[in-house]
């Protein structure tokens, strides 16, 4: 955490939680392609409720294709390629697209704030978390 919280950017695949994180330190984040079945859903729930995701590598992105389900999981694997070989240049263009705006300091905080936003949307601040988790604990221990 130590490292996030003082990093410039963060490269990372889009889980709920790192990004959260970053959110949560003022980390902008870079997304990398989806590492798992679920990810493909995280990423859209992140997106749509406006955490800034327009410099990434996503497959979801690059491709055009909707990875989002556990009987689409085995294609993410096989898409993997698709990223550094047949959408290599567009990759590459998007990375150093995002690397050269790191030292944009408006650009960067512009970014902060809308995956900050995004994120407060999605999981009712930062606290959401907390909420959520002693509500599903509430209703467990009622049903004891």
């Amino acid at each position: 955490f130590k490292k996030m919280a003082k990093s410039k950017a963060v490269f990372m695949s889009p889980s709920l939680l790192g990004t959260y994180e970053a959110a949560f330190f003022e980390s902008p984040v870079f997304m990398l392609p989806e590492q798992n079945g679920g990810q493909p859903a995280n990423y859209k729930k992140i997106r749509d409720n406006g955490f800034g995701t327009e410099n990434n590598i996503t497959l979801c992105e690059i491709t055009g294709e909707d990875f989002s389900g556990d009987e689409k999981a085995p294609s993410i694997y096989r898409a993997h390629d698709k990223i550094f070989n047949e959408f290599k240049d567009v990759s590459l263009q998007r990375i150093n697209k995002f690397l050269d705006k790191t030292n944009d300091t408006e650009y960067m905080q512009n970014l902060i704030s809308s995956q900050k936003e995004g994120y407060r949307k999605l999981m009712g601040g930062y606290h959401g978390l907390e909420i959520i988790s002693t509500d599903i604990a509430q209703r467990i221990l009622a049903n004891l």
